[in-house]
């Protein structure tokens, strides 16, 4: 999986324009699939839970797509923390 697959949920609060507490109600009720790192409570979406999701609440797509463009290839994996 590249680097810009993967988001976080200050990520997705971005993308979404909302507040990650917004964010992490979703994924608890099951709204917005993705998953936790393994030992943490820290979440992470792919790109196309984020899409799915996007689709389902009538949210534009381009939002998604700006934010992967602005990544850029030179991002850093997302290892751990940072929400």
């Amino acid at each position: 999986m590249k680097n810009t697959d993967v988001f976080t949920t200050s990520d997705v609060a971005t993308i979404c324009r909302v507040s990650t507490r917004i964010v992490t109600k979703w994924f608890d009720s099951k709204m917005l699939d993705g998953y936790r790192l393994p030992g943490s409570k820290h979440r992470r979406f792919t790109k196309k839970n984020i899409r799915d999701f996007m689709r389902k609440q009538e949210m534009p797509e381009e939002w998604l797509d700006e934010a992967i463009e602005s990544r850029g290839a030179n991002k850093e994996p997302i290892i751990a923390g940072g929400d």
